[in-house]
């Protein structure tokens, strides 16, 4: 059997369609025990959605709160910490010690995926990334989402290409 160009084709698109993810999967602190403090995307409100203090040590969220409680162990964030890091942080929303961390779409309003969110979400991003955007600066990631067989469409399905979707 002869591997033809179609296989470039689908492991091209899903590197393209890994970009868009990227843009839009966002992890939601539960316990804090699911998730990299470090590494995971799980600060809403700051671009790329992670911490940018260098050196800060590889734990999980929940080393980073409080044992008894589901509070933020101030002390450890201002050591290791930027002010800018410990601000966002202040404003991130931790959830009961029985809930877990999972993922969420953040182009949608229920957190559940959808290529047509992915779609403009991708757009949206492009635009407000240049004052300019050029039609070949998003036409990769667009192409992917759209007209090449929707590719994203069965991901979901997959929940090892997310994690724990």
């Amino acid at each position: 059997m002869r591997k033809g160009r179609s296989s470039y084709w689908i492991w091209a698109s899903l590197f393209e369609a890994r970009k868009a993810l990227d843009l839009g999967m966002i992890r939601i602190i539960g316990d804090g025990a699911d998730t990299w403090f470090d590494r995971d995307p799980w600060i809403p409100t700051v671009e790329g959605h992670r911490i940018s203090s260098p050196d800060v040590p590889h734990f999980r969220v929940k080393d980073w709160m409080e044992e008894d409680s589901q509070n933020w162990n101030w002390n450890l964030i201002h050591n290791h910490c930027s002010g800018t890091d410990s601000e966002v942080i202040s404003r991130v929303q931790i959830g009961t010690p029985n809930s877990k961390d999972k993922w969420v779409w953040k182009f949608t309003t229920n957190g559940g995926f959808s290529v047509r969110s992915a779609y403009h979400g991708v757009r949206n991003h492009a635009r407000q990334s240049s004052h300019h955007p050029t039609r070949t600066s998003i036409s990769p990631l667009l192409k992917t989402l759209g007209s090449d067989f929707g590719l994203l469409s069965f991901l979901p399905r997959y929940g090892f290409l997310f994690g724990d979707a």
